[in-house]
Formats: structure tokens, sequence, C-alpha cells
């Protein structure tokens, strides 16, 4: 069999095995999947997301064909839209890398987005927007994207990540919807106003990397709807259409030729426009600030629940659960929160109105896929309760004179339900039992749950854009919605409060578009023989806005919203002029879906008389529609034991890229000549894997040739498993495996290596405080590496063959100084140590290192420069760091397996002076920027310029005592 008719086989056995590893990344685990074809789509999904498919198919057409009527220009592509309803994490997002697609997570609506009156068509809409604008292309770039694939375009020099959601978020909220429209959305750009920290249009491109790194979301989606408002829409597909073109060297270029005046006069005309309530009180609040809890200082406070005991909330800085007691905050001295638990990834919290449980919702990153987990806390045996099940959301302890239900949200396909499950604390393990169930009708959302005791529980429910708050019992037998006194009301946050009150007394947060968040009280008697609600509005606004609102006695605590932190704030209940309105009540107004159903799963699937059309999901054809681009990427990184390493690149060629629509199975194939190294080569590379770190793998190979024929065959295998586990800790284990035949060079001789790491870590680093750099906690790895080599011919002979066991240990420590630093700074000297022994290299193996890296001074700037825009400024760091170890290459170390066998040998050696310990410390200051022009204007590319100066004994430093240098990332 000669070499092509090989090479053809090997790449149509590769072809056949695809459908087998096809279902992975983001649909792993799924049995069949389906694709339904529209005009423009191919919709890909799994027979349980049928539903959300059906609902695209009947409306993606109309609304390409209108959003591509409103930039001006005609449907003119068609492109795969991928729907997963095994990510419980809601997100969508498009990519043009190989080609278009989108993928959405078909699951639970998240609190940001719950903004629509139809959420999957509206969040359809914002990532469809994003394919439109990228695609304005001119019919030159248009014929070479045919050529090259979609990802062929100018934009890269232009469209920043800031300039592309502001597009997206304009459009989605042009009718009405969208978070444009949302008072709670809109609050970091007014606060911004209000604080007098309005950033430039140049500081919200993207290139952040500190809270709130996702403002250029909604600066720019503000600015965009104001110069569609002011100046049209033709104007503003004109604007992008140049710059997708890059008919101008810059953005500020094609804005003046579009608009005719400076991007800079326009960004200042739209902070004027944007309109700020009036306000009440100082503009800075801080008369109302709780003292002894950590303000300005980077914390974001959320999340505030009423216990009889006192208040719990979440620092989502942290992912950390405190509690104050009420005594204490009756005081009205400082108070002294205490830590009640910490876990990573959580997204909410609940206590029951009896304050014994505590439950939380938290992502789990663990399996093959994301999912939507919960806890239990037993606040009274200090016990951690695990919930098996996922796709959980806003869970609570409902409490019934000692008895005790587990309500939470679950979702299927478009449909909501509430599922209550009994608490059986019985046994010495407590477990949970079906109780019973409550399903939605299309376009219902429960959320909020919040304990009334006596088997009741409250809830907000969400009807397309209306809200109203629901009061049920756990049977489901009565249930009571109040709907809102105010049109276009949208309220969050639900607490019972401590109210002496027969009434069921309720706090929360309320805001319209003409109000910042305020705070809202409602009555509800049960009693009455027609029961109703008395509503209490705040008629004050307040900068930071009422958030999370709890109230004990005469006294609020909320948590308020501010531009680049959120604090712990109290004052009178009275300051806040509530104004009573009553509410209506409708008896079984939540129940219009299917009725109670004892032990059911609440799901209500939709029936249709015309079933959706489907043809199986075929995987071969996307192979074929990737990105090629006419250079290869082709590198050989090779070298032999006691031999300068060689590595070079073959440039001169192609590379051919392709992956399924949901970003996995990706196959890279390159092709290249290199002139310095006179050969060329042929490259396969191919990875897959879960879509979290379960378990990834890839493979990489390299054939290359020269003048006297077959030169070398190259290939890397690497797969790596990691798993998150208890409250904050990680495991991991990674396998990689080198393997190289053949000559290094012309004159070579043929030789044959291997190298095997097998390296397993532990950590459970985590953050600690507000703080940019304050983490705690340890990291233990051990990597086992064996290294063969051999040299073929002319004459066999072994070059090294011995195998070794590294050890590293490294300790966070998030402060030296006990002190909480303030405004954006660093100066309590956060510390990492660093220690290793036996780390094996191919060039070098070292006894024992001990290095540790202190922050002597920080301060996160994140700012673009004046005057020179395209550069961004991230932070300037000052720190200090110290090396020190001992090598063990010389006449007692050299070729031996497991050095940590030796250590006697060496201690000795040391003792004698036979091996010295080399120390020195280095001194460094180092700015971190951003490129902050079109796609590289992101924090993926942050890079760090620096100046050092080493000191110590004159003979242990390196060879450069100081060091001008440059760490890139792009």
């Amino acid at each position: 069999m000669n070499k092509k008719r090989l090479f053809s086989s090997v790449f149509l056995f590769l072809l056949l095995l695809l459908p087998a590893y096809s279902k992975q990344g983001k649909l792993w685990g799924t049995k069949e999947l389906r694709v339904t074809q529209t005009q423009w789509f191919d919709i890909i999904y799994a027979e349980q997301s049928e539903p959300t498919a059906a609902l695209l198919y009947a409306h993606a057409d109309d609304i390409y064909s209108e959003l591509a009527a409103s930039y001006g220009v005609e449907p003119s592509f068609r492109m795969p839209v991928v729907i997963t309803s095994g990510v419980e994490q809601f997100n969508a997002y498009f990519s043009f890398f190989p080609y278009n697609h989108i993928v959405i997570y078909d699951t639970a609506v998240i609190p940001d987005l719950a903004v629509f009156s139809e959420t999957l068509l509206s969040v359809f809409t914002h990532e469809l927007t994003h394919v439109l604008t990228y695609n304005l292309r001119s019919p030159l770039y248009t014929s070479l994207s045919k050529v090259f694939g979609d990802p062929f375009n100018m934009h890269y020099f232009t469209i920043t990540s800031g300039m592309a959601e502001g597009a997206t978020l304009a459009y989605e909220s042009s009718k009405g919807e969208g978070r444009l429209n949302d008072p709670y959305a809109l609050q970091m750009v007014r606060q911004a106003k209000i604080e007098g920290k309005f950033p430039s249009y140049s500081d919200v491109k993207g290139a952040s990397d500190a809270y709130p790194a996702n403002s250029f979301y909604y600066f720019n989606g503000s600015f965009a709807q104001y110069l569609q408002q002011e100046y049209g829409m033709q104007k503003y597909a004109e604007f992008w259409y140049r710059c997708v073109n890059f008919k101008n060297l810059s953005v500020a270029g094609a804005f003046k030729k579009v608009y005719g005046l400076k991007l800079s006069k326009a960004w200042k005309n739209f902070e004027d426009s944007v309109y700020i309530p009036q306000l009440s009180g100082s503009a800075n609040m801080k008369e109302f600030y709780l003292k002894g809890v950590n303000n300005q200082a980077g914390s974001r406070f959320t999340n505030l629940c009423y216990s009889p005991q006192g208040i719990y909330y979440l620092d989502m800085s942290t992912s950390c659960i405190y509690f104050i007691p009420k005594e204490q905050l009756q005081s009205n001295s400082t108070v002294h929160p205490k830590k009640v638990l910490g876990k990573d990834y959580i997204d909410s919290i609940t206590v029951s109105a009896d304050g014994r449980f505590l439950t939380v919702s938290f992502y789990s990153f663990s399996e093959a896929l994301d999912k939507h987990k919960s806890g239990i806390y037993d606040l009274q045996k200090k016990k951690w309760i695990p919930v098996n099940q996922t796709n959980i959301v806003n869970p609570c302890v409902i409490s019934d004179s000692g008895e005790y239900y587990f309500v939470y949200q679950s979702y299927q396909a478009q449909r909501y339900s509430i599922q209550i499950q009994k608490l059986d604390l019985s046994a010495r393990t407590p477990s949970l039992k079906p109780h019973s169930s409550k399903a939605f009708n299309n376009f219902e959302v429960p959320t909020a749950f919040t304990d009334l005791s006596d088997g009741n529980f409250a809830f907000i429910k969400q009807s397309g854009l209306d809200f109203s708050i629901c009061v049920s019992n756990c049977d489901f037998s009565s249930i009571l919605e109040y709907s809102l006194p105010e049109s276009g009301m949208r309220i969050s946050g639900l607490n019972i409060t401590d109210s002496l009150d027969e009434d069921i007394v309720l706090s929360f947060s309320w805001a319209t578009k003409q109000t910042m968040p305020r705070l809202g009280i409602v009555k509800i008697n049960l009693e009455q023989q027609e029961p109703g609600a008395q509503f209490q509005l705040s008629s004050l606004n307040f900068s930071g806005g009422v958030y999370s609102p709890v109230v004990l006695g005469d006294r609020l605590f909320y948590s308020g919203e501010f531009y680049k932190d959120s604090r712990f704030l109290t004052a009178l209940v009275a300051d806040f002029c509530l104004i009573g309105e009553s509410a209506g009540t409708s008896s079984n107004g939540a129940g219009s879906g299917s009725s109670s159903n004892p032990a059911g799963n609440g799901s209500n699937s939709d029936t249709r008389s015309n079933p959706l059309p489907y043809t199986s999901f075929n995987p071969s054809p996307y192979f074929f529609k990737g990105f090629l681009i006419p250079v290869s990427l082709l590198q050989n990184d090779n070298s032999i034991s006691n031999r300068e390493s060689k590595s070079y690149m073959l440039p001169f060629g192609f590379t051919y890229y392709a992956a399924l629509p949901w970003d996995a199975t990706a196959l890279m194939l390159s092709g290249g000549y290199g002139i310095t190294s006179k050969s060329g080569g042929l490259g396969l590379q191919y990875s897959n894997g879960t879509h979290t770190t379960l378990f990834n793998y890839a493979i990489n190979s390299l054939v290359e040739f020269d003048q006297k024929g077959f030169r070398q065959a190259n290939g890397n295998l690497s797969a790596s498993t990691g798993v998150d586990f208890g409250k904050i800790s990680y495991a991991g284990l990674t396998l990689d495996q080198n393997l190289l035949y053949g000559r290094i060079s012309l004159a070579d001789n043929t030789f044959v290596k291997s190298k095997t790491s097998l390296s397993a870590t532990y950590t459970n680093r985590t953050k600690t405080g507000p703080g940019t750099y304050e983490r705690g906690g340890m990291a233990l790895s051990v990597v086992l590496t064996y290294l063969y080599e051999k040299e073929l011919a002319p004459k066999p002979r072994n070059i090294s063959n011995f195998a070794d066991l590294g050890i590293g240990l490294n300790f966070y420590i998030p402060k030296l100084i006990p002190v909480t630093c303030r405004d954006n700074f660093t100066y309590n000297l956060p510390t990492k140590l660093n220690t290793s022994a036996f780390t094996y290299a191919d060039s070098a193996s070292d006894v024992f290192v001990v290095q540790t890296h202190t922050i002597l001074f920080g301060v996160d700037i994140q700012k673009a420069v004046p005057l020179l825009s395209c550069l961004y400024l991230n932070d300037l760091i000052l720190t200090l760091d110290y090396t020190g170890y001992v090598n063990v290459w010389d006449q007692s170390g050299s070729g031996k397996s497991f050095h940590i066998f030796y250590l006697d040998k060496y201690y000795s050696l040391m003792k004698n002076g036979k091996m010295n310990y080399i120390d020195y410390a280095t001194a460094r200051l180092s700015i971190g920027f951003t490129p902050n022009i079109g796609s590289f204007a992101s924090s993926a590319v942050r890079n760090n310029f620096y100046l050092s100066y080493s000191f110590g004994k004159k003979e242990n430093l390196p060879k450069k005592v100081f060091n001008l240098g440059l760490e890139a990332k792009f």
C-alpha cells in the first residue's frame, strides 16, 4: 500500500468513527440527535428539547427576516442552531469559528435575563443579531469567505466585545422588552453617572479584567440605543458596515465619516442623556453604612435573608455565607459578621422561617455537563445535607410545626413547575421524599420561594412581563395571587419580616423604568373571607438602590448596588416614605396550569397534531464546512538529552480547522514547509471530551520529510480528568505522552524518544476576601515522569532510561497584614509560597526549590490611556520574589531514577558543602495592559510589561540582574 492510499485509509477510518464521538461536549450523553430544517436554519436537538425546537421552527425565519430588514439587508446564509438541555446554566452564544453557529442552553432562566415575555426567542434574537452584524460583509469579503470560511473577516481590527454587545442589547430592547428597559439592568449605567465615575467609550470596550468587567454590555447597549433613536437605524447599520469591512483605520474614523461628529462628543452627549430619577438623601450614602462590614472594599453583598436570629447574606466576591445576630443589628453599634459556610459557585441562599435550615443553590462542574444543584445546611446541628438531584433552582425549606418541606423550581422544555419534597429527619441520614408538584403554563415562571411557616410559602410569578406575588400551601390546595399595584413593576428579593402583626408581612425590592430599585412591603391577611393584600411602596430614590431588603423592627437592612461594588446599608423604615396601595386577589390564580399532582413530576409537555419534521443528525458534512487559512501552524519541538533543544516552524502551507456545531470533536489538519529546516510536514490534531473538566483528551501528530526522505514522526496524547468535591476542593489527573521517532536533522542518526508524565493534583485554593489577590488554601501535586531515549542507527545505543517522582506543595496566604484594603488598592501583602522537590524537565532536575511571591503594592487601574486609547491599563503591581534551590545534576545525581530515595546522600553532600544552597530575591514592577483594539480588547490577551532587579550573593544571581521584559499572551 502506497503512502497516499495509507493516508486516505486512515482519514476515512477516522471519519467513519465520528458518529460515535459526535455526542460529546455540550451534548454529552444524548442518545439521538435530530435536525429540523427551516429556510435558513438547521435546528439540532435531542428529543427532550423538541418543544423548544418547535418554538424556534415556528419563528426563527421570521425573526431573521425582520432583523435583516432593520439593517437594510436581505437574509443570505443558513446556519446550525444547537439546543442542549444538559447544561443547566442558562446561556447562549454565537461563534463564527469555524463557521457561523448558535448554541442555546435549554434550561431555567436566570434573573438577569428575566426581562422578556418569551425568553427563548428573545435570547435567540440576541445571538442572531451577532451573526448578522459580524457578517455585514462587502461583496469582496463575501467572496473570500466562501473560499476560506466564515471567520474570514476584517472585524478583528475594529469590532470590540463592547460594540458587539451594544448592537445586540439595543435590538433586543427595541420593542419595549430587553435589558435596556429593565431598571435593574440600567442601575449600573445610572449609578456610574450618579457617582461621577461615568467611563469613557474607550474604557468599556471589553478589556477590563476586574469587577464590573461586564459593564461593556450595558454602557455600549445604552449608547447603541441612543444612536439609533437619535440618528436612525440606517446610519447605525452604515457605521457597522464600515467597521466590519475596515473602510476606515479606526472605529472613531468610521464614526466621524457616518455621523459627522467625533465619537467622544457623541459619547458625552449620550452621558448627558442618561436619565437619573430624582434622588433623596446623600449620593454616597455614608450615613447608611452598616458598621463592621467591609464596605468599599470590593465586596458584593447580595441575597440578604431574614431569620428570627438575625440576617444571613451572601458575599459574591468570596462565595461565602455570613450571619449577623439580631442583637448586634438592633444595638446600632459595630457588627461582627460570622462566616457560616463557604462553597464555590453559590448563586443564591434562603433561610426557613424558624431559622433552622439554610438552603444553598450552586453550580456543580463535577459531571460531564454543568449542573444546577442544592444543599441544605442544618444550622442547629451544623450539618450539611446534600440533595442528589440536579436541575434545582430557587430552593427553599418550608417549616410547618416541626415538619419541613423542600420546595424548588423545576424546568423542562419551556415549562416550569414547583416541586415539593418532604424532608425526613427521623432517620440517621436525612432524606427527601416526593410530596406534591404544580405545573405552570408556557411563559409563566415561579421564582423567589420564601417560607412563611405553618406550611405556607410565598413566591414571585412572572407571566410574560407581568409580575405578581403568590401564596400557597404545600399541597397547592390553596393558591392566592396578588397583582402589583403599578404597571411596569419588576420585583425581587422577597423576605418575611418580624412584624408582630397577625398578617403576613413581606418586604421586597421593586422598580420601574422611571425609578431606582426601591423598598416595598406587602401585608397579606389569609383569614378574611375575601383575602387581599395591602402594598406599601417607597416614594423615594436612593443612590445604590434597595436590594434584598430585610425589616427588623423599625429598621431596614439592605444591599446597595454601586458602580464598583455593593454595600451593606441600614436606615429607619420611616426614612423611605412608604405609601399604601391595595391590590386584588385571585383564588388559585397561580394554578392556571395543570392541577396539583401529589408525588408527580409536574411536567406538562405540549401536544401537537402535526409532529415536528426531522431527520437524524449526520456529523460528517460539518467537517467539510471548516475554516481554511493559507498559513501552516505546524511547529516541531524536539530534543535529545544533553543536546540543545530545537524548535522550528513550518510556516509556508495551509491549515484547515473543523468542528461540530456545538464546538466539540475538533479537527485541525495542517501542512507546511520550513526554509530554515528545509523540511515539510503534515500534521493532524484532534480533541474532544466533556463540557466540564471531567474528561478531556487531545491527539497531536506530525509527520516530517526532508531531502533525504522521511525525517521523523512526532505524536502527543494528552488526557485529563478533574472534579470538584466537598465545598471548595478540586482533584485532577493528567496523562501526557510524547513519542518521537526519526532524525533531528540531516546529519543526525535515527533516534527514538518516549516521555510519559502522569500528574495528580489537589487544591482547596479559594477566594477569602474582597481584595483582588486575597486567596487562601493549598495545592499539592505529584508528577511521575518516565523518559526513554535510544539511538537506533547506525549502532544501537541507550541514551536515557530513567523515571522520577516530583512533588510540589503550594500555600496561599491571603494577607500577611490583617487589614482590609480599600478602593481597589492592595497593601496587605498577599503571599504565595511554592515548594517542590525533584521536579523533572528535559534539561534539569532539582532536589529542592522554594519560592515566595509577595505583592507589596497593587492598584487596579482599569482605564484606557488618555490620548492613546488603543492601550488599556489593567493594573500596576510591585512584587518581591525569593528563590532558593539545590540542584541535583552533579556526580551524585546524574542518570539516576527516583531521586527521592537519595535524600540522605543529598543531605550529607549539602552538609559537607558539595551541594550549595543557591538563593536570590527579585523586586519587580509590572504594569498590566491590553490592546484596546477590536477583538484584542479582551482580558484573554492581557499582557505584562515589567522592570525587575535581582539582588543577593553575587555568585547566586541570574545572568541579568536588571531585566526589562514583556510577558505576552497574544
